[in-house]
């Protein structure tokens, strides 16, 4: 019955974004909006095949950096700021994740850095060194912008930023171990950026090759659930809302990829979920 509210208030969600921007700048008017919540919560009561095939590309990395380059504006505003946000409490989430993070430290898909104040405030956290990978140049360039601004990243960041030790690199997921040339890592760090890469299961083995024999995959993102079915109509508000994929079968993209010991904690009546995978 909780999780009844849970999917009100995500359902809100473009009500909310619609409100925040330009009406001329969104996909849909809000009278479309209307009829995208009816059917989402119309298909809640839908019985309907819970088994999600392994995500297939849909959309080309080209025109994923396209949308995201001409999203860079708004992006944080649509997400940090939106209720769905809020409601499930993705601040908390993502600390809770970015606190597993040792060593040589990758995020992939870092976006505007939203995860950057977000890291350890202890200068000696244990991440030895960081580094960001991104499509869009126009994200990055909010990301560094970031590490210059005072306050704009977690201290343990500051200090690797200060010596030196943190690094950015443009370019695709699914060419990770090319660019990264040889250079490998502790922790892989992944929120909600599977659920938007054209092809996530390359994404994956890519980043499988790109960790230490000892090295951990840690992941937030959505996965098939009532709610990610609930909530998908809804995904038509905005351009860079509709390239994420609510109803992946991570699990079955982990394995797939050829990881070992995972372990999961769900969250969100299952629609969020916490995976933590080792390479052997």
């Amino acid at each position: 019955m909780k999780y009844i509210c849970t999917i009100a208030t995500v359902l809100l969600a473009p009500w909310q974004a619609s409100m925040a921007f330009d009406v001329s700048r969104t996909v849909i008017d809000r009278k479309n909006l209307f009829k995208h919540v009816v059917r989402a919560t119309s298909a809640a009561v839908i019985i309907a095949d819970n088994k999600a095939a392994l995500a297939k590309p849909t959309i080309t990395s080209q025109e994923l950096k396209k949308i995201y380059d001409e999203g860079a504006d708004t992006y944080e505003t649509l997400y940090s700021g939106s209720l769905v946000s809020k409601a499930l409490d993705f601040q908390t989430l993502r600390t809770n994740l970015l606190a597993k993070a040792k060593g040589d430290v990758l995020e992939l898909g870092v976006g505007t850095g939203l995860n950057l104040p977000l890291y350890s405030p202890d200068i000696d956290s244990g991440i030895i060194s960081y580094t960001v990978i991104d499509l869009s140049s126009k994200m990055m360039k909010q990301t560094i912008e970031k590490f210059k601004s005072p306050g704009g990243v977690a201290n343990s960041l500051a200090a690797l930023y200060s010596r030196d030790k943190v690094y950015f690199e443009l370019g695709d997921v699914n060419e990770l171990s090319k660019i990264m040339n040889g250079k490998k890592f502790d922790t892989i760090v992944d929120s909600f950026g599977l659920c938007v890469f054209p092809d996530p299961l390359l994404a994956l083995q890519e980043a499988k090759k790109s960790l230490k024999p000892n090295g951990k995959l840690i992941m937030l993102e959505h996965q098939d659930s009532l709610i990610g079915k609930t909530l998908k109509p809804t995904t038509q508000i905005a351009d860079v809302i509709s390239t994420c994929r609510y109803d992946d079968d991570v699990i079955g993209l982990v394995k797939a990829a050829g990881f070992k010991s995972i372990s999961k904690k769900s969250y969100a009546g299952g629609f969020l979920l916490e995976v933590v995978a080792s390479v052997n």
